[in-house]
């Protein structure tokens, strides 16, 4: 094993270093934690009405399972400075894989079904359940005989819980930057990103042309209304009518709303791509550095449920009137 520990760490008290890295962690897992649980009560609510938010609730199992493993387990290795057992560790790095995975390919399938959506709206509200359950599950299943494949190649290198170094460190450097994993998870997360890049652009650029053969419906229609409301002995020929405000707006309206359900999903993927671009880079360069990516891989996963809140206006009305009935339940 090439990495070293810190063995006497483990016999000081705690540092004011150690409680910022710590109980900064277990603060966010807390946080999100609550967060996801919230939402999701929202999302299983209203999921009869809304097809799309099944597919958000099987993605914020994988998230929460990361949170647990990035950001709470993680706080409380430092907080209490103890060491993560030996002989668990390749099966918990396992674990770890297949949830990653999990979420992983949960981000083209959300992609898919903003697309979808968009593109034939009936159907995909009119799908049946069970196709909802089939696509869900194959992304754990597919998932986990992923990591399985991987967890047999000579070039798969462990990653364990280090309190000393305020994170997760392979067993050997070396080997995960040169062996080929490190490798594997470039290519594997440039082929998840490219995939949902391309059913979000497909999906911006249906949206957009979409827009455009309203309005031009809409004034073409306008324009034969005003030519038969002229009189018969007029013959001017009616000029290009500008389309009326309150169409304008309708139009606007719905155009705005689709681009706010795509928006989370975008803004998500893009907090995914910058995780990455640390994560290689901040492998085995320090302390903090570890840490950061703890904090990146926590980030990742909580970003869901606060995206929604901000950019969906239906998300964020129901929270507000869960929260009053909670809070006139707990005066009376």
């Amino acid at each position: 094993m090439n990495t070293t520990t810190e063995d006497n760490w483990y016999h000081k008290p705690l540092s004011s270093s150690d409680i910022i890295a710590g109980g900064l962690l277990f603060c966010f897992a807390i946080i999100f934690l609550s967060l996801y649980i919230f939402t999701d009560i929202i999302l299983y609510r209203k999921s009869n009405i809304i097809t799309g938010f099944y597919f958000l609730l099987s993605a914020s199992i994988a998230n929460i399972l990361l949170l647990l493993s990035y950001s709470l387990w993680p706080s409380i290795f430092i907080l209490f400075k103890k060491h993560y057992p030996e002989c668990g560790r390749r099966i918990y790095q396992l674990y770890m894989d297949w949830i990653w995975f999990s979420m992983c390919y949960h981000i083209p399938l959300i992609a898919w079904t903003r697309l979808s959506a968009i593109s034939h709206p009936l159907r995909f509200r009119l799908q049946k359940s069970s196709s909802i359950y089939i696509s869900c599950i194959l992304c754990y299943i597919i998932s986990f005989l992923q990591s399985m494949i991987i967890y047999f190649q000579p070039w798969y290198v462990t990653f364990y819980y280090e309190a000393s170094a305020y994170g997760m460190v392979p067993e050997n450097v070396e080997q995960y930057l040169k062996g080929g994993k490190s490798m594997f998870f470039i290519i594997f997360h440039s082929i998840i990103i490219g995939t949902a890049f391309i059913f979000y652009s497909i999906a911006v650029f249906l949206l957009l042309k979409r827009r455009r053969r309203q309005i031009r419906n809409i004034i073409w229609s306008t324009n034969i209304f005003a030519s038969c409301k002229m009189s018969p002995k007029s013959n001017r020929v009616p000029s290009c009518t500008r389309m009326p405000n309150s169409m304008r707006i309708e139009i606007k309206t719905e155009l705005m709303l689709k681009f706010r359900l795509i928006s989370p999903c975008i803004c998500s993927t893009v907090i995914f791509i910058i995780g990455q671009i640390v994560i290689v880079h901040g492998t085995g360069k320090g302390r903090w550095a570890t840490w950061l990516i703890l904090v990146l891989f926590t980030f990742t996963a909580a970003i869901d449920p606060i995206l929604l809140l901000i950019f969906s206006k239906y998300i964020r009305q129901v929270s507000f009137t869960f929260l009053f009935i909670i809070f006139c339940r707990f005066l009376i």
